[in-house]
């Protein structure tokens, strides 16, 4: 397996994302199932930047570029969160696509908070990070009452 079928797994669930994006309810925005967890708006953001943001970080930005990127990229309307997730997904592809089999696999990126990984591992990281917040997403819109289910996520 090379950087290429991984991505394909980091597209896959972009379709997906979007259709979510798509059904965010500009009146629950704000809304967050406990005090102490994300708002709708805070988990629909952290998917859309997860590939963009992930990718800044395994490059060894620092905490505060990090943190200053995900302002920058923070937005509310569903094609402009789609417009960020596709821009991140386009620059990991654009990214690995540029590595050889032998950087894949054996190159390294180190994150400001101390986690060194193989960059193979981070690709891993990214695509079980999207499918995580997609995840969290889809529970979010179905507590709010929201038409979601399997189909949502793949169909």
């Amino acid at each position: 397996m090379n950087q290429q079928h991984l991505l394909e797994g980091l597209n896959s669930v972009g379709p997906s994302a979007e259709r979510l994006f798509a059904l965010l309810p500009a009146d629950k925005l704000e809304w967050r199932p406990r005090e102490n967890m994300r708002t709708l708006m805070e988990v629909a953001n952290h998917l859309a930047q997860v590939p963009a943001i992930d990718l800044f970080i395994l490059e060894g930005a620092s905490q505060e570029a990090v943190q200053e990127r995900e302002r920058e990229l923070r937005r509310v309307a569903p094609a402009e969160l789609t417009a960020v997730w596709r821009g991140g997904v386009g620059a990991v592809s654009a990214f690995y696509g540029g590595l050889s089999d032998t950087e894949f696999m054996t190159g390294e990126g180190k994150a400001f908070y101390g986690h060194v990984a193989p960059l193979w591992s981070w690709l891993l990281d990214i695509i079980t990070h999207t499918y995580h917040h997609r995840a969290q997403l889809f529970t979010y819109l179905k507590q709010l009452g929201l038409p979601v289910d399997m189909m949502t996520l793949y169909g």
